[in-house]
This record gives structure tokens, sequence and C-alpha cells, in this order.
């Protein structure tokens, strides 16, 4: 009788969820196969629609999904815990308990500031459970509610999303956004999309600071990690002596770290220089050592960091994983080619905002496609909870 193989999924954020659920779709059935998806929260977070929470509370309630129907077969369990090192063959969580495995998935994600809270990258609560996160939410939302001027700080798709959700919400509020380049969104983008992303939170009354960079916020946030936000009345100086007075103060900066550090205890050659894991096109490991460990997300070098690229990457490690178990070492895998065109769809409030798509487009194609319900029914039909969508 062959020996059961064991395949485990490190994250429960999109690479991870998407990497568990193609490996149940492959191996659930198939004898002598054990799935297992690691994870330190009891929810999948939609990080990509927690902006709307924070000027419309009841939300948060959309944004945390169970993990409940991941798999649909006996052979696969989720194991809540933290994982703090990864050794060939097994991973040991926090507590010391290890986890053996034939083949692993490092879908690990990268941290931002305000890992602690939802206002940055695209908003990611540290909480582990699916109530203390919708709390922490509501928590920040009232505050917004109740403050007259807010700060956004950093002007790529967060920031702009929250600064446009909260003035679309608030139009009242003083809203003002502080980005260091001298256009929005870094990156390979056309300016036409930068410049109508502009104009777009312009017309919301945003006000938008480019060129300048907030100095002291070490003080606000020590650990940024950590807590990525700031209430209470006070005054901010950027750069060139502008003086900026909010009592909200939202760190929107993009990412800190990428969740590599796990790897070191294999190679260290394996982490690039921006921190990332380095990868081969079939999504394995860059190390001969090693060809039973992939990754595949925001941890790898493989691509820009979106999440609609993180699921196409995951199938592709889970498939060539199925692969290797049905037809052993000599399979044929899959590779991966990075996209040779820059997509983007930036939701400016309820209303629309601002789309890359073979060519740039406004409000109604950005509310038809994102901005009216920021396809939160469509992951909790995803994740196999069409039914149970809170209404």
């Amino acid at each position: 009788m062959p020996s059961t193989k064991k395949v485990v999924v490190i994250g429960g954020s999109y690479a991870g969820v998407a990497a568990a659920m193609r490996l149940n779709t492959a191996l659930g059935l198939q004898e002598n196969v054990d799935l297992t998806l690691i994870t330190k929260e009891d929810h999948f977070q939609h990080n990509l629609g927690s902006f709307r929470a924070l000027v419309e509370p009841s939300f948060a309630e959309k944004l945390f999904i169970p993990y409940s129907k991941i798999f649909t077969s006996t052979n696969g369990k989720i194991v809540q815990g933290t994982v703090i090192a990864i050794h060939p063959n097994n991973v040991v969580l926090a507590g010391g308990s290890n986890v053996p495995f034939d083949y692993l998935i490092i879908a690990t994600g990268s941290s931002y500031p305000s890992r602690r809270t939802p206002l940055s990258s695209p908003s990611k609560s540290s909480k582990d459970t699916r109530t203390e996160g919708i709390a922490e939410l509501q928590e920040i939302a009232t505050a917004i509610k109740e403050a007259k001027s807010v700060l956004v700080v950093g002007g790529g798709p967060v920031g702009i999303e929250i600064a446009g959700e909260v003035a679309t919400d608030y139009p009242e509020k003083k809203v003002t956004l502080v980005h260091a380049s001298t256009t929005l969104m870094n990156g390979p983008y056309s300016d036409k999309f930068k410049a109508r992303l502009l104009s777009t939170l312009q017309q919301r009354k945003v006000n938008v600071v480019l060129g300048e960079r907030v100095e002291g916020l070490q003080s606000f946030f020590p650990d940024p990690t950590h807590k990525g936000w700031h209430l209470g009345a006070t005054s901010v100086k950027t750069n060139t002596g502008r003086e900026i007075t909010a009592e909200v103060i939202l760190l929107a900066t993009g990412n800190s770290s990428f969740n590599s550090h796990l790897v070191r205890s294999l190679s260290e050659d394996l982490i690039d220089a921006r921190g990332q894991l380095k990868v081969r096109p079939t999504f394995q490991l860059d190390n001969d050592a090693f060809p039973h460990i992939f990754a595949a997300g925001d941890v790898t070098n493989a691509d820009n960091k979106l999440a609609y690229l993180a699921k196409p990457q995951a199938e592709i490690a889970a498939d060539n994983i199925a692969k290797l178990i049905k037809s052993g070492p000599d399979a044929n895998l899959a590779t991966y080619k990075p996209s040779t065109s820059v997509f983007a769809v930036v939701a400016i409030g309820r209303s629309g905002g601002v789309a890359q798509i073979l060519g740039v487009w406004g409000d109604w194609v950005v509310k038809m496609l994102k901005s009216k319900d920021l396809f939160v029914k469509r992951y909790w039909a995803e994740l196999g909870l069409a039914k149970e969508f809170p209404q």
C-alpha cells in the first residue's frame, strides 16, 4: 500500500486559500493524500474591500469569511496556528508542535505598516478571530465618523481608495492625501491613468499633496507594523515645511517587508535583496535541494504584488504538486509567465474610480467592475459560502 502523501499550505489569505482549494479539487478524493492549511486566523479576510468598512461599519461583517468550505473532502483539515520555522520535511508551530509534509506551499504574503489595523495595504487586520477583526474595523470607523479632518499618508492604490471613500461618504470633512512621489501610483502605469486618478480625487474634494514627505511620523507610529493609525487632533509638517492638521492619521505606505524569514532555516540564498523568496517558473523554490517546496503570492519574486495575480500563481503551484504526486519527479510541470500588460482598478468612493485596462476608464466602468460591492459576494461564493453571504 503506498504511503500517504502529506501536502501543507502555509497562509490563509488570497494565495494560500487559492492553493488549498485547488489541491482540494485535484487531490481531495484521492486516497493516501492528506491536505492541511495552516493559518493564524479563523477566517479569510477580504482585504481588498476593507476600506468600505471605514465609512460603513456593518460592511465589516462581509469581509471576514469562514474557512468552513475550503476542503470538501475528509482528507483536508485546517490548523490554526503560527509557523515559526520551516525545515526540509516539517514545519514548526508556536508552542513546539511539528507538522510533517511531503510537499509544501509557502503563501505567507507580506507585511505592511498597520499590520494591526485595516488601514494599509490593502487593509489587513491582525486579529486572529472574526469577531475581533470586525470590532477593530468598527472602532476605527467610529473615530473617522467623529473626526473633522483626516490625513492619509501614501498615494498608492490603498491610500487613494481610503481617501476617496472617506471624501465621498463624508464630503464635509477635510481629507488630505500626501504622497512622496510627484505622481500618484508608483509603478508602470500610464501618465494618463495617474492624471485621471488625481483629477478624480480632486473632484471628490480631496486635498492631494504630491512630492512631499510627512516628517516625524515615528513619534506617532513607533512600530507601524503593529499600529498604523493615530487618533486625536495633531499637527504634522512635510519636508517643505507645509503644516497639516488632522484628527485622524492613516498610514497607507505599502509593503514594508515580505514574510520570507521562515525559509532562512533552509537556505539564506533563497531570499533576494528585497526579501522575496526566489522561485522558478514552476513556483518551486530556486534551489535543487527543495523540489518539493513551492511558494506563491506576494512573498515571491514572481510578479507584481496584486491580489488578482495570487490566484493563478497558487493554482499553478497546486497543480504541479498534484502532477508530482500522480506522475513522479519526471512529471511535466506547468510554468508561469508574468503578465506583460498592466491592469489596475482603483475605486474612489462608491460611485466610481479609475481603471487602466487596455486604456483608461472612469467612474462608470469602475462602478460596474468594483466600487459597488468590492467583490465581496464573489469571494463568499469562491469560498463555497454564497448562500451564507450576509445581506
